[in-house]
């Protein structure tokens, strides 16, 4: 019942004749397509996701760029000694 263009994975071409022969689609070409419409929009909303992640993370850089330029920000000289003492300063929570 396969069709030889598209070659499966077994159970993936069970799942798919199985969805077929219950009714729920028409064909293997009408589940095919549904299912190549539902990952591209899953990939378009992914990708929305992304642009929404990018442009909080842009907001929060512009706001760390503003207190630094009003000198809000601290000289680290040493970045070893640095981390440490924010360690220290978890594990005291």
């Amino acid at each position: 019942m396969g069709n030889p263009a598209l070659n499966l994975p077994p159970a993936l071409d069970a799942f798919v004749d199985d969805q077929v022969r219950s009714g729920a689609y028409a064909d293997r070409e009408a589940l095919i397509v549904e299912a190549v419409d539902l990952l591209r929009e899953r990939i378009a909303a992914d990708a929305a996701d992304d642009e929404a992640k990018l442009a909080r993370l842009n907001a929060k850089l512009e706001t760390a760029i503003d207190r630094l330029d009003r000198g809000e920000g601290i000289a680290v000289t040493d970045l070893n000694a640095h981390f440490d003492e924010i360690m220290a300063e978890v594990r005291r929570r």
